[in-house]
């Protein structure tokens, strides 16, 4: 049996040590493949990607179809050739009414039905509302969700975007974004019903600075919401912005100051665009600087940790070139990875460059012939190898999505989430095996739900101190689950992989 080793952070992460990234000359063009939607010369770029238990790979992003944008989603085989089976040739675009869609978000459910989210202009209102669709396995809107497929969400805000999706464990959908300047928060039920029970009937609004919006996001283990972004006072650059809500969307007081962090890193302006919580419940985020990649971390309290760069902070620069981070990608050993234009940055768990990893710690990005290209979003598959998709242009004015897979020559085989636990295989087929290595800690209990919240029963061989055995039953279904920990010095929620 073919065991793979998997860490899941906030999206897939890669799984053993990056070495020197190098493109995967099995894929594609020397590692790069393009792949357009339409035939226009309009913007073609992918802002989210994803992986299926089965290998496949999907891409969404926006898609320029004469003055408009519509939502564009990609699916591929493992291989990198455009998936057949869905859509039309492995490609579906998506219209709401007719003027500029813009997708930010996109989720794959359980059942391998696919989430999309964003925004969408509605000309009958005249204004941007939340747009949410959801795509059968063989790309078809599914006709059970919104209308045939589609849901504009009502708001009584003139402009309401949804920058940023976050699947619960619960299978609620959180958005997140900004309506009319200033940081928001909707949750709905899993299907597209507005949930009334968070925040206020629904929705969470705070009014901060003169404007303010949140980009990224992730649910925490004990279920708080972290959301990123920038938020700026009147005649002010922006700042990095970090709000933290309770599980119910309401303002959590004890983050930061009033449930809010926020910081001026540089005399320009500042912007979080992509964030993460590590197996130690520190918050790990990345944007730009005044135009210069930066990654930090934070504490759960919401202050930044001194023994991380440069007092919780650190900035990728090269020879005052300037570039934005605009995805980040924990590593089984705590590294972090950066995705932007048109460079790869690898850090240190202590936040110095990863000088293993490209050039002292960067890789710059040159795809094959007359294609440039920008990267916005990264993951990493069970095989270690990195994914990362965005743009692709040529002088001429030809866009496309571009996706570039890397992979490392020397690797490792540590499982797990670093030195406190280690479960290993994941995904597994049957059986699995936890193993906690922290001093003077034992395990005093288990479960395990799946993402609608249900309670799986299951049985071990045997409940050791330090070591749990899992066999679980054939019949449960490949997809996701949670198994909550509880152990002498508190539980850890760690996520799994079934594969049939």
């Amino acid at each position: 049996m073919r065991l793979f080793l998997l860490i899941c952070l906030s999206t897939l992460s890669f799984l053993r040590q990056y070495g020197q990234g190098t493109p995967d000359t099995s894929f594609g063009e020397e590692g790069y493949a393009f792949y357009r939607l339409g035939e226009g010369r309009g913007i073609q770029k992918a802002r989210r990607l994803l992986l299926q238990p089965d290998g496949k790979i999907v891409m969404g992003g926006m898609v320029q179809q004469a003055a408009h944008f519509d939502f564009g989603v990609v699916r591929l085989l493992p291989g990198g050739r455009p998936d057949a089976s869905f859509g039309r040739e492995g490609r579906v675009t998506i219209d709401f009414e007719g003027g500029p869609d813009v997708l930010t978000g996109m989720a794959l459910l359980p059942d391998g039905r696919l989430l999309c989210s964003g925004y969408a202009y509605s000309s009958e209102q005249g204004r941007y509302r939340p747009a949410l669709c959801r795509l059968l396995p063989d790309g078809r809107l599914d006709a059970d969700f919104g209308a045939g497929g589609k849901l504009l969400l009502h708001a009584a805000a003139k402009d309401v975007k949804a920058e940023c999706l976050i699947l619960r464990k619960s299978g609620k959908i959180a958005l997140a974004g900004q309506s009319n300047g200033h940081v928001m928060c909707m949750q709905l039920t899993s299907e597209g019903e507005v949930d009334r029970d968070f925040g206020h009937e629904g929705w969470m609004q705070a009014q901060w600075g003169t404007y303010s919006t949140a980009l990224c996001g992730f649910e925490a283990a004990d279920g708080r919401l972290f959301l990123g972004g920038m938020f700026r006072e009147e005649g002010s650059p922006n700042r990095i912005a970090v709000l933290a809500l309770t599980a119910h969307g309401q303002v959590d007081e004890h983050f930061g100051r009033s449930g809010r962090f926020t910081a001026h890193l540089s005399s320009g302006n500042d912007l979080i665009y992509s964030m993460a919580g590590s197996p130690e419940g520190e918050l790990v985020i990345a944007g730009e600087s005044d135009g210069r990649m930066f990654a930090g971390k934070l504490s759960q309290a919401g202050v930044p940790l001194p023994d991380f760069g440069q007092q919780g902070f650190q900035f990728v620069e090269e020879y005052g070139r300037r570039y934005a981070a605009y995805d980040l990608m924990l590593g089984a050993e705590g590294q972090i990875v950066l995705t932007g234009t048109p460079v790869l940055a690898a850090l240190t768990p202590g936040g110095q460059p990863d000088t293993s990893f490209g050039e002292g710690g960067l890789l710059r990005i040159q795809p094959p012939g007359e294609w440039g290209a920008s990267f916005s979003t990264l993951l990493g598959s069970p095989d270690g190898k990195i994914l990362t998709a965005g743009t692709a242009f040529k002088s001429g004015g030809q866009r496309a999505f571009s996706l570039l897979r890397l992979y490392a020559p020397r690797q490792t085989a540590i499982a797990g989430t670093g030195p406190a636990i280690r479960y290993y295989p994941n995904p597994f087929h049957s059986s699995i095996t936890v193993t906690l290595s922290m001093p003077d800690n034992r395990i005093t209990g288990w479960q395990i739900s799946n993402l609608h919240g249900q309670l799986l029963s299951g049985t071990a061989d045997s409940l050791q101190a330090v070591s749990l055995h899992l066999q679980l039953p054939a019949s449960w279904p490949e997809g996701m689950y949670f198994l909550q920990l509880h152990t002498l010095q508190g539980s850890f929620p760690l996520k799994l992989f079934k594969k049939l």
